[in-house]
Formats: structure tokens, C-alpha cells, sequence
């Protein structure tokens, strides 16, 4: 179990303004819901893992410019639903789009990190980018 600092000390540093201010920065809903949730850990390796990702994330950012994300729709019920066998509308098509359009732009910015080492890569490897589909 990850352990986190105690409501009583997020509430003294103000933590949920903090959350409510980077939350306004996410790309879609369920973003917004984890960033939200956020608390920070007590594990000194957990927090030193999750710094050097930060640091590297700003490297990155620093040389390749920041990726961009677009206001994106959850498409989990529409998979639901065409696993089902359901038809999905126009919208919910293009909504599945533009989620696979990100995954392939996510992942074509994470490699130009490809010769930096970095704690990121692990997290950019699940990503499988499907142009044929998007």
C-alpha cells in the first residue's frame, strides 16, 4: 500500500487549491478526476522515483516543446458498447479518433527522447498508436 501525507496536513498546505488549479489544466474529465485525487506520498523512494519523472518530463518538454493535448472525450462506453456488438454514432467515432490521433502524437513526441535516459519510457511503452484505425 502507498502511503500519503494525512488530510489534516493537505488541508494546512492548501493542497486541494493546488489540485483544483492543476486539474484546470487537463485534457478531459477523467484527467481532471486523478488530478483531484492526487496525495502526495511519504515513501522517500516513491517520492524520488516520481521527482526524477517530473524532472524528465520538463527536460523534454524543454528540448522538444510540450506535447499538446486536445479536449478529449472518455471513449471507455463507447468501447463498451461496440464490444457489445452496439453500433456507435459520428461523434463517438470521432471521439475514439481524436483519442487514437493523441496516442499517436504522444508517441511520436516521446521518441525524440529516445537517446535521453529517462524514467519516462516505461509509461510511453504501454502507448500503441493504430493509424490504420484512428
Amino acid at each position: 500500500m502507498i502511503s500519503t501525507i494525512s488530510e489534516k496536513y493537505c488541508k494546512v498546505l492548501e493542497l486541494d487549491k493546488i489540485l483544483e488549479e492543476l486539474s484546470a489544466l487537463t485534457c478531459c474529465e477523467a484527467a481532471r478526476q486523478r488530478a483531484l485525487a492526487i496525495r502526495p506520498y511519504t515513501n522517500l523512494s516513491l517520492v524520488t522515483d516520481e521527482l526524477e519523472k517530473t524532472n524528465d518530463a520538463f527536460l523534454l518538454s524543454a528540448r522538444f516543446g510540450a506535447p499538446h493535448f486536445s479536449n478529449l472525450q472518455s471513449p471507455t462506453e463507447s468501447l463498451k458498447l461496440a464490444k457489445a456488438g452496439g453500433m456507435l454514432s459520428t461523434t463517438a467515432l470521432l471521439n475514439v479518433a481524436e483519442v487514437l490521433r493523441q496516442v499517436r502524437l504522444l508517441s511520436e513526441w516521446s521518441r525524440q527522447g529516445d537517446r535521453m535516459e529517462n524514467k519516462l519510457m516505461t509509461i510511453f511503452s504501454y502507448l500503441r498508436p493504430n493509424q490504420s484505425l484512428e
